[in-house]
């Protein structure tokens, strides 16, 4: 019997996970491709506001995850997390595989960039359901003891879809040429999700809604209003605000900063080569990614709140710091005549990203036990949704456009590092109000 139930967890863990991993593939694909579609999208503008465009297409995905996680929270509350994890999964997988069928802008001109925009769109909505679901499905079904982490491999998916888009992509730049491979080559690492999705589609359709859930179900007392129920409870949405602003507004910021914007700054910023800069980042961001479910598994035994606010704190501190050794390492690299002097340098840009990565993870990790320690079972996809989607989708995702806007577009010298104002200022703000309030009763709440 007991076997049987730990064989069942894990099937769920495994599925849930690999969706994910796929999802996120989807999602960012586009985000580690934006030199390639401001080529092959916005040809027709100078090269700083080509790729600011592309980064503004970039963000449309980001900024409809809240509205979207509305909705389909409201399914997943009243209808069934499996049913709504279904739909995410056909959305995303379509929208992405298309995107490798547009025309470019030398072919069909405005209509491309339209059914791009459109494309982006569909593919934030498919996500603003991803990650309730799979952090659901996980910890329903996970024994209280476990939830940090087991829901924290899905944080570490993340990581691990990320970088499979960008191995991708270097993987078909370097056996095709930079030329092809900006020229058509990019369409493959999209026309890749379709054998994805249906992988995860065919474990997917096997899952089960947690037991838990299954008995509101059937004896009806499940939410059928789950979007007023967690706005009109005061209780309920002094949470949302909460968390909100303490820790997700923090983790947002930190996560587009570490693993997208640190690309954008070495490669556009800074003028390290594309293959430099992708393997470099990518090498960092994997050998962080475990560090996910170690502070996940933290949790479980410390407390959410304490490691995370040590990770905001840290990761506040050392953001200035990391970035001006990115800056002197890089131009090291080009300075140096010595091949071992530039492999030196590169290790050590590798190991300065690999430090902000490694703080983020203590961020990250515990968040989605936090979470859903937080609200309760009848209304808990719309009201872990939201905030996260929230933090991540708006604060955290136009980290890179805001970002990148200051240090393209200002002539003033520190031009270099204004883009970092913007996310210090949030962990500033994240911490402070974690530090006043993480001893409050309401983090302190774990709801089955």
């Amino acid at each position: 019997m007991e076997r049987n139930r730990d064989s069942k967890l894990w099937f769920v863990v495994v599925t849930s996970s690999l969706g994910s991993l796929i999802e996120w593939y989807d999602l960012h694909l586009f985000g580690t491709l934006v030199t390639v579609f401001a080529f092959n999208f916005f040809p027709n503008l100078k090269d700083t506001y080509s790729f600011l465009s592309a980064l503004i297409t970039f963000g449309i995905a980001m900024a409809v995850r809240p509205i979207s996680s509305l909705f389909l929270g409201w399914l997943g509350d009243s209808v069934g997390r499996k049913y709504t994890f279904l739909i995410t999964l056909v959305l995303m997988g379509g929208s992405t595989s298309a995107i490798g069928l547009l025309p470019t802008y030398t072919q069909a001109e405005g209509f491309a960039v339209t059914l791009l925009f459109l494309l982006r769109i569909i593919q934030g909505v498919a996500f603003g359901g991803e990650y309730g679901a799979s952090v659901l499905l996980i910890a329903e079904h996970a024994p209280l003891r476990h939830r940090g982490a087991l829901t924290s491999i899905i944080h570490c998916m993340a990581s691990v879809g990320l970088t499979f888009g960008m191995f991708t992509n270097m993987t078909l730049e370097f056996y095709l040429g930079r030329e092809a491979f900006f020229s058509w080559g990019w369409r493959i690492s999209f026309f890749i999700s379709i054998v994805l999705v249906l992988i995860s589609y065919l474990l997917r359709k096997n899952l089960n809604d947690p037991p838990a859930f299954h008995h509101l179900r059937i004896t009806g007392q499940t939410s059928q209003s789950p979007i007023y129920e967690s706005f009109h409870d005061k209780t309920n949405f002094r949470k949302i605000l909460l968390v909100l602003l303490t820790p997700l507004a923090g983790q947002g910021v930190l996560w587009y900063t570490a693993y997208f914007y640190s690309f954008f700054y070495l490669h556009s910023v800074v003028g390290l080569g594309y293959r430099d800069s992708s393997t470099m980042v990518f090498t960092a961001i994997l050998l962080a990614a475990p560090f996910n479910i170690l502070f996940g598994h933290l949790s479980d035994k410390f407390g959410r709140m304490p490691i995370i606010l040590t990770g905001l704190f840290a990761s506040t501190i050392i953001l200035f710091p990391t970035y001006f050794a990115l800056s002197f390492l890089t131009e090291n690299v080009r300075l140096s005549n010595a091949a071992s002097d530039r492999n030196l340098y590169k290790n050590l840009i590798i190991a300065t990203l690999f430090a902000q990565s490694f703080f983020v993870t203590m961020v990250y990790g515990p968040v989605a036990a936090l979470l859903i320690d937080m609200f309760p079972m009848r209304i808990r996809f719309t009201s872990v949704s939201f905030p996260y989607h929230v933090a991540n989708g708006i604060i955290g995702g136009s980290v890179p456009l805001i970002a990148l806007s200051l240090n393209l577009t200002t002539q003033r010298k520190d031009a270099l590092y204004l883009g970092l104002y913007y996310p210090f200022a949030v962990c500033v703000m994240s911490f402070t109000v974690g530090l006043l309030v993480f001893r409050s009763k309401i983090f302190k709440e774990q709801h089955v």
